[in-house]
């Protein structure tokens, strides 16, 4: 499964008494693997496609379908709750009367582009134009293919005449 990693692999094995680094992508330390002790956790993005897109922490030692693998395995909200039960980041904020208006009041002042319905039609009638130029072509192909089987069949029927001829004309002259 490709992902994509914010960490050095040569991090991981060095550097496991001095300061977390820290994920690029979600500001989150990459702790020492709590099971391994010894090598850091990295963090990839899944392209699954039931959790393509979501963040993930595991060991690098993780190996999947391996049963005898380090089991560290965390989505993001499960390790930023393992991050907070050992004490490296806070408790979450909780969202105040203020924060949430604010957020409310963005939300209202977003409004669906008007022209988006327009859009949608505008692709669908490429997508139907396209599509007709496709059996278009593929009609063409097999017109080609008939042409090009015809004129085969004609050589081969005129190359077996040459030869039947041929061959006629040698028994005529060796029985003279």
């Amino acid at each position: 499964m490709p992902q994509s990693s914010s960490v050095n692999s040569q991090d991981l094995l060095s550097n496991l008494d001095g300061p977390d680094p820290v994920d690029l992508e979600t500001g989150l330390p990459l702790i020492v693997c709590q099971s391994c002790k010894d090598v850091r956790l990295i963090a990839l993005t899944s392209t699954r496609q039931n959790s393509c897109g979501k963040r993930f922490f595991k060991c690098p030692r993780n190996k999947e379908k391996d049963p005898t693998s380090c089991r560290s395995y965390y989505f993001q909200a499960d390790y930023e709750t393992l991050l907070r039960g050992i004490g490296k980041i806070g408790l979450p904020r909780e969202t105040t009367p203020a924060r949430t208006q604010s957020l409310h009041s963005l939300a209202q002042t977003r409004t669906p582009d008007a022209s988006l319905p327009e859009q949608i039609d505008d692709i669908r009638k490429k997508i139907i134009e396209l599509s007709g130029r496709v059996s278009t072509l593929s009609t063409q192909g097999s017109l080609t293919t008939v042409l090009i089987s015809c004129i085969l069949t004609m050589v081969f029927l005129v190359a077996s005449i040459v030869a039947i001829l041929a061959a006629l004309v040698y028994f005529v002259v060796a029985n003279k």
